[in-house]
């Protein structure tokens, strides 16, 4: 037959049956129903809509550190969302200068900043302006 919550194990059934996967929740309830080794039934409920947590000190410190992490000045505040969305002028010079240390070279694979570009290729077209200054020099004689 049938034992509700309160049931107790004796010597001679101290395990359940193997295999038995008998929770579920439903409605709100978790619910227990499984069988002992004598073929007992074991079942019972507990309301999870009532449960009162408040007292739980290991789900209030849990609370408390989410809440630290998540709250406005708190320790995600600083960090950058994927979209960029909240990073502004002064954070985007501060990433460029981070980031930006690469060198216009062969097998170089880091970042570079438009004034590393500027300073690689500005002795080019200096050169190519000088280069037309002595064609045109040259062809007008």
């Amino acid at each position: 037959g049938g034992k509700k919550v309160g049931y107790k194990i004796t010597g001679k059934n101290t395990t359940l049956k193997a295999g038995t996967s008998g929770l579920s929740v439903d409605d709100g309830k978790l619910k227990l129903n499984v069988a002992d080794t004598d073929n007992n039934a074991v079942t019972g409920e507990v309301d999870l809509k009532t449960l009162d947590l408040s007292g739980n000190t290991t789900i209030n410190n849990l609370d408390t550190k989410i809440e630290n992490i998540t709250k406005t000045g708190g320790l995600l505040d600083k960090k950058a969302d994927k979209d960029a969305g909240n990073i502004g002028d002064t954070e985007r010079t501060a990433w460029a200068g981070k980031l930006g240390t690469g060198k216009v070279e062969a097998n170089d694979a880091n970042l570079v900043t438009g004034g590393t570009v500027q300073a690689a290729l500005n002795p080019v077209k200096t050169q190519a302006e000088t280069n037309a200054t002595n064609i045109t020099g040259l062809t007008t004689r």
